[in-house]
């Protein structure tokens, strides 16, 4: 399976960790590391993961267009007038200095 696994795009691997518990043991382990390299250096122009991520959370900011600060609860739902988070199901852009996509609503309250 892990030989399988390592010839998809790192999004399909994505993907498929969202899939199932047992996907998502299997994808996000230690043990799967090679895995998601291997899978990565098949995107050619793809920039090198950076030190302060693992292979899994690279994947998620490159491939998840969700705006990622109310994934990673960095602001308190009170911070958002008229609903209980942001545009979590916008698209949002990629913030290279920061590793996340953050949306305009996001940007303005932070």
């Amino acid at each position: 399976m892990m030989q399988i696994f390592s010839h998809l795009h790192p999004q399909d691997l994505l993907r498929i960790s969202w899939t199932t518990k047992a996907f998502r043991r299997v994808l996000t382990s230690t043990s799967s590391k090679t895995v998601w390299m291997m899978s990565f250096s098949a995107v050619p122009g793809l920039p090198v993961c950076p030190e302060d991520m693992n292979e899994v959370e690279y994947a998620n900011f490159l491939f998840n267009p969700l705006c990622q600060v109310w994934i990673d609860n960095r602001l308190a739902p009170s911070a958002f007038s008229n609903s209980n988070q942001c545009c979590y199901k916008s698209r949002a852009p990629l913030a290279w200095t920061i590793c996340r996509r953050i949306c305009k609503d996001c940007q303005e309250v932070e």
